[in-house]
């Protein structure tokens, strides 16, 4: 679940930090393949 802040930052390119932020949050469960592929836009 992305926060509307987070939405944005995807919407302008900024994906990095938005995986960082999910990588770090406690509450975020991703699945290997979810991860692979966010890895794949940056």
């Amino acid at each position: 679940v992305l926060s509307g802040a987070d939405a944005e930052k995807i919407a302008g390119g900024d994906y990095a930090e938005v995986i960082k932020a999910l990588l770090k949050h406690p509450k975020v469960l991703m699945s290997k393949r979810r991860i692979a592929l966010l890895k794949e836009l940056l």
